[in-house]
């Protein structure tokens, strides 16, 4: 009886395996229409791709259509590979997560450069500044990372003590990503390139530069009334 029971959940477990791409592109048409931004689903288990589908437009301009191989913009996620950098940078033996922020920003105000620690960036608790409080609100370009310490260094005051309390942290991680090139001389795309892209074979994934074309790449949208939407450039 207990064979016959395992039999019988592997045949279930088998069937649904089956099923699922007919279930899964029932699911994602429901949710996404064909002229206009949709997404791109990849499943996987153990190692093998069950699923791989685009849909919607990747441009609603030019009409391109979402496929496996669009390349969407990652934005807060791409967080981690900042993370992975600056600690390949401790392994290296060229930081130390307790290093100060003057270390490596000596133009820094010495009161806020002392007491945030590496680790305090990392872990979103240094208190610094959010640099969107500080822009012009006219700003309409993106700004860059050498904009944001522009806007931070001659700040002398934080919004708590450096570890007591967690505030998720933008500005953090733009001084991170400055700090991976002050410590490794190379540019942040190159560094990402090389040591993380390349050795896990991440052929096509890329860290945005400007002015440099981006292939397969999906515009983000946001959403204004029912059926209009606006591109989402940066």
């Amino acid at each position: 009886m207990q064979k016959i029971l395992v039999a019988g959940l592997l045949f279930m477990s088998t069937l649904a395996v089956a099923q699922l791409p007919e279930r899964l592109d029932s699911l994602m048409r429901a949710t996404t229409k064909p002229n206009e931004p949709g997404a791109a689903l990849l499943v996987v288990s153990q190692g093998k791709t069950i699923y791989r589908n685009g849909y919607g437009l990747a441009n609603s301009e030019s009409k391109t259509a979402i496929t496996p191989e669009t390349n969407f913009r990652m934005a807060s996620v791409s967080k981690q590979f900042t993370a992975m950098g600056i600690l390949l940078l401790e392994k290296d033996g060229k930081l130390s997560l307790n290093d100060p922020l003057s270390k490596f920003f000596p133009e820094f105000n010495a009161h806020v450069g002392q007491k945030v620690h590496i680790h305090h960036l990392l872990t979103h608790s240094s208190g610094i500044l959010d640099y969107e409080a500080l822009m012009d609100p006219q700003q309409r370009e993106q700004l860059l990372d050498a904009d944001v310490l522009a806007l931070l260094k001659n700040k002398d005051s934080l919004y708590f003590e450096p570890g007591t309390q967690f505030r998720y942290s933008n500005s953090a991680y733009c001084l991170l990503a400055l700090l991976i090139e002050r410590v490794s001389a190379k540019p942040f795309a190159d560094f990402i390139r090389q040591r993380i892209f390349q050795p896990l074979n991440m052929v096509t994934s890329t860290v945005y530069e400007a002015g440099k074309p981006i292939t397969n790449r999906a515009m983000g949208y946001r959403k204004k009334t029912l059926r209009l939407f606006f591109p989402i450039r940066a």
